[in-house]
């Protein structure tokens, strides 16, 4: 363990690496035993098919690692990067761009909204409340009831309390009639 001192109860990456270095050790020391044993008995076939064995493991895991290191490549390379100014140039980073679905690909779906034109809605939290111009009016209370008055455009709503017209996130609303 790292720093027992420090911290007594061992984490489990503590934990994973300890029984790594434990079966290394043990790995070694099984190769040095039989290693003796070939230099006193002179029949080294076990310690050349333990060996053999031992070899084939590291090689099967560096295979694994850069299969690994390959794929995450070509994933990267399919996709085009967000915000960046290089794009990849293949079919599924052209349908990603026009919107279309892809296998392997999530696209962040679009929030809808089923507040009714006109029907009446209720804050579910404290809100701040916005005008026109986005410039915060006030802090409306929780359970207050309101009138929808434009339909819910992305993100925001135009909603009536009493005789002034707020923009409120729409994440905010519920309508009555689902209320009830």
């Amino acid at each position: 363990m790292p720093d027992e001192s420090h911290n007594p109860t061992p984490t489990w990456k503590d934990k994973i690496q300890d029984a790594r270095e434990q079966m290394r050790r043990h790995r070694l020391g099984r190769i040095q035993e039989l290693q003796k044993e070939a230099e006193r008995t002179g029949d080294t076939t076990e310690l050349d098919t333990y060996e053999a064995e031992h070899k084939k493991r590291i090689e099967e895991r560096r295979q694994a690692k850069l299969a690994g290191r390959d794929l995450k490549k070509s994933i990267k390379e399919r996709l085009p990067t967000v915000g960046g100014r290089r794009w990849a140039e293949n079919e599924v980073a052209q349908k990603v761009r026009r919107g279309g679905s892809v296998p392997g690909v999530l696209r962040r779906t679009r929030t809808t909204y089923n507040l009714p034109l006109g029907g009446m809605v209720k804050l579910v939290n404290d809100t701040e409340v916005f005008s026109e111009n986005y410039v915060v009016a006030c802090v409306l209370p929780r359970g207050s009831f309101g009138i929808l008055l434009d339909p819910p455009t992305n993100e925001w709503a135009m909603v009536l309390f009493g005789d002034t017209a707020y923009r409120i996130q729409c994440k905010k609303l519920r309508s009555m009639e689902a209320v009830e």
